[in-house]
């Protein structure tokens, strides 16, 4: 009796690991960035204590967000 042997061809799969979840690009693109906004934080933590930066860090958005209203003709 010979052994039977795996005549089943294997189809081609990405090089991604097992288990892998696969998001949308766009989704891995945002996770990217905050990755990358969570980084700074943690370098920028030791500053917090002298209060300008965490007081930038809040009014400047807020301030862009101002700007906006402002330039945007009203309706």
């Amino acid at each position: 009796m010979s052994r039977a042997k795996n005549t089943r061809q294997r189809t081609r799969y990405s090089a991604a690991p097992r288990g892998l979840i696969r998001l949308p690009d766009w989704w891995q693109r945002l996770a990217h960035r905050l990755d990358w906004a969570g980084w700074l934080a943690e370098r920028w933590e030791p500053t917090f204590h002298s209060g300008w930066l965490a007081l930038t860090a809040v009014v400047f958005p807020l301030l862009l967000i101002l700007l906006a209203f402002l330039f945007t003709p009203p309706r």
